[in-house]
């Protein structure tokens, strides 16, 4: 299966509390020798909602974002209440790592966008 893997994992080693349930599958993943439970984002509702509006993450915890194919997907930080890590990964490897993307501020108020360099 060819298909392009894009993950956003959030703040999965210093948050604390808890995953908000949004009735979205989950899936256990490995990076490096990290399991993280991760949202699997597939369809353009829950791409769009992305982690928008919560308040935090559990330890370990993020996001899935499938696509169907190979592309440079943008993401912003709109209503994010959080910094977050984004990783990319192409046919299960990881190919781009974006650490502590700060969330919108009064100081700051644009939302960040975020795409992959490949």
């Amino acid at each position: 299966m060819s298909r392009l893997l894009l993950l956003a994992i959030f703040a999965f080693m210093f948050l604390l509390g808890c995953s908000v349930p949004r009735g979205l599958p989950t899936r256990e993943l490995k990076v490096g020798g990290t399991s993280l439970t991760v949202e699997v984002a597939d369809s353009l509702s829950s791409r769009v909602q992305g982690l928008s509006g919560r308040d935090k993450l559990g330890p370990n915890h993020g996001m899935l974002f499938l696509f169907s194919s190979p592309g440079q997907y943008e993401f912003w930080m709109k209503d994010m209440k959080f910094a977050l890590d984004f990783l990319w990964l192409n046919q299960g490897v990881v190919t781009e790592v974006v650490a502590n993307v700060p969330s919108p501020s009064q100081v700051k108020p644009n939302p960040a966008r975020i795409r992959p360099q490949e």
